[in-house]
């Protein structure tokens, strides 16, 4: 993969020079914009992210998402936990992590969800925000 996005550089470059003198067009300008902003994502630390959600994984934590914001830098994880203690464990082991300021957004307690009832998110910053997003 990173041949490949090397060598879309080396094309976007490459077009770069040769289109130096000559104005793009808006659609050109737009799309040239969604490349450069693809490229830049493709660089992030995504390794880094699901390895630290991966070390903290909980037997007694189900995570139903993981939503990462590149333009923040932030993620958002929501998931459910048999107690409030294991979610606010969870949010501790979050926090031994590489990931920053590290929080709990919200939790709810549902009585219907017999084996889970306590529904949370955490929020967390995990890289550099994105420029240009």
């Amino acid at each position: 993969m990173r041949v490949q996005v090397r060598q879309l550089q080396a094309t976007l470059a490459e077009r770069d020079r040769s289109r130096s003198n000559t104005p793009l067009s808006d659609r050109e300008a737009d799309l040239h914009a969604r490349q450069q902003h693809a490229l830049l994502r493709l660089h992030l630390p995504w390794a880094r992210l699901l390895r630290a959600v991966e070390h903290t994984s909980n037997l007694s934590i189900r995570l139903a998402s993981i939503r990462p914001d590149t333009a923040e830098g932030t993620v958002e994880l929501s998931g459910h936990a048999a107690t409030l203690q294991e979610a606010a464990g969870y949010l501790e082991q979050l926090q031994r992590t590489e990931m920053t300021n590290v929080r709990m957004v919200s939790t709810e307690v549902d009585q219907s969800q017999a084996q889970m009832p306590v529904a949370f998110v955490i929020k967390a910053h995990w890289n550099r925000p994105l420029s240009g997003s």
